[in-house]
């Protein structure tokens, strides 16, 4: 590929950006119906990581004097995904995994939760420039594996952040969230206002860079969670 071809892709089509995403985990069965809403989970989140890695477990053969290697399975690396949410002023988010984490162990009556109203599903998708998804995987038989300790300062003033661990058994890449064009719209509409007011809005809180994520993805969470995964 020439450099012209290069440049010509790139201008047609962008380059994948990696803080244009919306990570979703359904509410497990156990928290069904305990007035948590779906769009916490997936409007905060700021960072993934440590998610989709994928190996071949190999064996050695040999043919007259060429060694060579054949595939016999194939698994995940690390069987988790870190997310961390920003915390909503009102500690609501805080409220919901500390409820996710009674309700998978009482310590009390040293009883674990059955596994069957744990375990859940997750869904990363990648967006574009315009904030529609071109991407997605999803996560199954997902469970909050790690609430990360928390640490406060009165050192500097900074967004409080919740980093939650989740395993998950598989993952496979699916089709993404198909977005109508009304509500495309309404989107890019909300995100001109939002590129308006930002050089304001970081003037007076430094770190608005860190939230920019979040709040570029309202519109479009707010809209897509109820199909994300056709219920």
């Amino acid at each position: 590929m020439s450099l012209d071809t290069f440049l010509s892709s790139v201008r047609l089509t962008d380059l994948a950006r990696s803080n244009r995403f919306i990570f979703t985990v359904l509410l497990p069965p156990r928290l069904i119906g305990n007035n948590y809403s779906l769009e916490i989970m997936s409007l905060y989140a700021s960072e993934v990581s440590g998610a989709l890695s994928w190996n071949v477990a190999t064996k050695g053969q040999s043919q007259s004097t060429i060694a060579y290697s054949t595939p016999y399975s194939a698994f995940n690396d690390e069987s988790s995904v870190v997310v961390t949410f920003l915390m909503d002023g009102n500690m609501h988010i805080r409220h919901l995994f500390d409820n996710w984490a009674e309700i998978t162990y009482d310590p009390e009556k040293g009883q674990v939760e059955y596994y069957d109203n744990l375990r859940t599903r997750a869904r990363l998708e990648l967006l574009n420039q315009s904030d529609i998804p071109i991407y997605a995987w999803e996560f199954y038989d997902v469970l909050m594996d790690q609430i990360t300790p928390l640490n406060l300062s009165n050192a500097n003033e900074k967004f409080m952040e919740l980093p939650i661990t989740f395993k998950y058994r598989y993952w496979k890449a699916v089709e993404p969230t198909q977005v109508p064009p009304v509500a495309r719209q309404e989107e890019n509409a909300l995100m001109e206002i939002y590129r308006i007011a930002k050089p304001y809005l970081a003037a007076r809180f430094p770190q608005i860079g860190k939230a920019e994520q979040t709040v570029s993805n309202v519109n479009l969470g707010l809209r897509t969670l109820s199909s994300i995964f056709g219920s």
